[in-house]
């Protein structure tokens, strides 16, 4: 192929690089996958210690033969082995254009098969094609939920914390999940299998609900009625099975907090300096911030959670089962930017370490009166 001359050539490139971290971004944050799993926590970010546990409640861990998760991208702990504002690494090796995501994830590309020269589009097909490698990589990776003693290093994971390894945990959680994912889909596929000795489920759903283009009104009557028939299967399932449910972050807050700050760092000297802002990520991939007011996605949030937790509290006095609300995880100061990943909208590191401890401790208030 005859490229044109090297300066026309970089200047589109840096156009480019700009638009394919943007569609890996919201590529990696939306779109769906298969079901499979994740394993445990770098070690580079290995410090601290698991909660201790008391005699009686050490005694209600270990009983738990097997647990499943279903939920969305924050179940399954996409990008979180990044930070917000961390610096993204290209290269240029003939035709290949690698991005260096994270510390363990790279974006390799072909530029003959990524850049039409004649129009400079990209092909979005083949960005989409290539991201389903990183999709997999980071299923092999740790998160708030999966994990377990059996990897080295993973002291966070609910799994870990409940001395749990990694074959006693079903990960049903899928990218771009929302309520009627779950529950016409994800469930019937576990309920399919032998579900007898699920002993807990976490269940992580509703950001995506959030972040759709559905009027509110429709919205909430939606959610309600799919989170009602989630419910009641788990309430369902033959091993009677305790349920975690984690509630709607507090995303508009969260979000404004990293509004101004900068996604990521595009450098190939001496030719791209360039920063991409949170701003410009979030108003692409969560249309409900981008059309609605600050105060309108916080409104949506609470009347969201307000409906699981009258859910949570109708199951457990009319049901047998038992469900657990981490309501802690919905309050406006429980994540901070800091704790965000990359892309300025899933726990990055040190938001999935608080997930974790959250959901940990509030497994333990099943074991009080």
């Amino acid at each position: 192929m005859i490229y044109p001359p090297l300066g026309y050539r970089e200047k589109q490139m840096k156009l480019s690089i700009y638009m394919i971290m943007s569609l890996a971004l919201i590529q990696l944050s939306c779109g769906q996958e298969d079901v499979e799993y994740r394993d445990s926590y770098n070690p580079e970010y290995a410090d601290g210690e698991i909660p201790k546990t008391n005699g009686d409640e050490q005694s209600q861990v270990s009983a738990i033969r097997r647990m499943l998760i279903l939920g969305d991208s924050i179940a399954t702990g996409v990008l979180n082995d990044t930070t917000i504002g961390d610096p993204v690494s290209p290269s240029l090796s003939g035709s290949n254009l690698s991005l260096a995501i994270s510390k363990d994830n790279t974006l390799s590309l072909d530029l003959n098969q990524l850049i039409d020269m004649n129009t400079m589009t990209v092909n979005n097909s083949y960005v989409v094609d290539s991201i389903e490698g990183l999709q997999n990589n980071y299923k092999s990776q740790p998160s708030a939920f999966y994990g377990g003693v059996d990897f080295a290093y993973d002291q966070f994971s609910l799994s870990a914390q409940l001395g749990l390894d990694s074959s006693q945990v079903i990960n049903a959680a899928i990218f771009g999940y929302r309520t009627g994912d779950v529950l016409y889909d994800a469930i019937p596929d576990v309920l399919s299998q032998n579900t007898n000795d699920i002993d807990l489920v976490v269940l992580e759903i509703g950001s995506n609900d959030f972040c759709s283009n559905l009027n509110p009104a429709e919205l909430k009557t939606q959610f309600a009625e799919n989170y009602q028939g989630i419910m009641s299967e788990l309430a369902n399932m033959p091993g009677q099975p305790k349920v975690l449910v984690i509630p709607v972050p507090a995303i508009p807050s969260i979000l404004a907090q990293a509004g101004d700050q900068e996604a990521f760092n595009v450098s190939i000297p001496p030719f791209i300096q360039e920063s991409v802002s949170c701003q410009e990520l979030q108003q692409n991939y969560c249309p409900r911030i981008r059309d609605y007011s600050f105060n309108e996605g916080v409104q949506l949030v609470t009347d969201l959670n307000s409906i699981i937790e009258d859910l949570v509290n109708t199951f457990n006095d009319k049901t047998q089962s038992e469900f657990e609300l981490v309501d802690e995880i919905a309050a406006t100061d429980t994540f901070t930017a800091e704790m965000l990943s990359l892309d300025c909208f899933h726990p990055g590191i040190l938001g999935h370490r608080q997930l974790g401890r959250l959901s940990y401790e509030a497994y333990l208030n099943f074991s009080k009166p």
